[in-house]
């Protein structure tokens, strides 16, 4: 510090010139208050508004987060997947009941229902009862009284016990694999039934050819053959006709085509097939008035053999089963 800074007491300039103002003065408590509110309610907007922008920040991150929840919740990969739908009921006979993939319970079906059928889900039925279901591909499958399916997928389906008649609609329909107990069967083109017990499989092909498949190797059957095979795998094997009796259960449940506006040709081309019949025209004039004669109208639920008696009482066309497995079709 300078000389001219320094007084002779040893005091600086600074510290005279404090001790020459005097004490404080302390100011009114009036204007205190005053100011002390003052700078408070300014420290306090400040706080506040810093808190609103704080808020407005969580709400906003927290409002984000929950539509991010919503639309990951509802996202495909986070939900659970649907069901696949393998088949729709056509027609049920009496007693009918469905146990749903993940369900205990089982369920009864109306003869009304015409339901879908989801992959895992199970059909039963009791005494003198059937169901028809349908595939994609004009797949027919018919299941017979006091039987139990399993249907797993688009292409399997597991016989538990009981009866299941097989229909496809052309050799190049989707393929349905059938699992039994016994092996698994698979087929080509074809019309057939399967009887499962607790003591054998039995096989009856009423068209095309169905293939075996069991640990020790294949076994193979075609058009008008019955195989039995026994839990000792032991295989019996024998004729069968396309048209015998014991096929009549299936009628009852078969899918009926479109008929209005059709010609007759096409309800007796069908009726000859689910009957396993041949279709035998009388004369060429028979076959062309089966061609010209037009249908109209609803033929509702009836069955094969129904449907050729309506035909007969409305057209001039006349359609005879003989005892050798023909529809025999004459113009009256």
């Amino acid at each position: 510090m300078s000389s001219d800074q320094q007084l002779a007491d040893g005091r600086d300039l600074v510290e005279a010139l404090i001790c020459a103002g005097g004490r404080r003065v302390d100011p009114p408590a009036e204007a205190y208050q005053a100011v002390f509110a003052a700078a408070h309610a300014t420290w306090r907007d400040k706080v506040d508004r810093r808190r609103r922008r704080w808020v407005s920040v969580r709400l906003a991150a927290a409002a984000a987060l929950g539509l991010l929840a919503v639309s990951l919740f509802q996202s495909p990969w986070w939900q659970a997947p649907a069901a696949l739908e393998v088949a729709h009921i056509d027609r049920i006979e009496g007693l009918v009941e469905r146990r749903a993939a993940g369900v205990s319970g089982w369920a009864a079906l109306a003869a009304a229902d015409d339901d879908v059928l989801a992959g895992g889900s199970r059909l039963r039925t009791g005494a003198a009862s059937g169901a028809g279901l349908l595939y994609p591909g004009q797949v027919s499958l018919r299941l017979g009284s006091d039987s139990e399916i399993e249907l797993t997928d688009l292409r399997r389906v597991t016989l538990r016990h009981g009866t299941v008649y097989v229909q496809t609609g052309h050799a190049r329909s989707s393929p349905l694999e059938v699992n039994t107990p016994y092996g698994t069967v698979r087929h080509v083109g074809t019309q057939y039934e399967l009887h499962s017990t607790a003591l054998e499989l039995r096989i009856r092909v009423r068209e095309g050819q169905v293939v075996l498949e069991r640990e020790s190797g294949q076994v193979a059957a075609r058009a008008g053959e019955q195989l039995s095979v026994t839990t000792s795998g032991a295989v019996e094997r024998r004729a069968f006709a396309t048209h015998d009796p014991a096929w009549g259960w299936t009628e009852s449940l078969a899918p009926m085509p479109p008929l209005d506006g059709q010609p007759a040709r096409v309800l007796l081309e069908w009726a000859a097939r689910e009957t396993g019949r041949e279709l035998h025209y009388t004369d060429t004039a028979s076959e062309r008035r089966a061609a010209q004669v037009v249908l109209h109208g609803q033929f509702g639920r009836l069955s094969p053999s129904q449907s050729l008696e309506v035909l007969r009482a409305t057209t001039d066309l006349d359609c005879q089963l003989d005892a050798g497995g023909r529809i025999i079709v004459a113009a009256r």
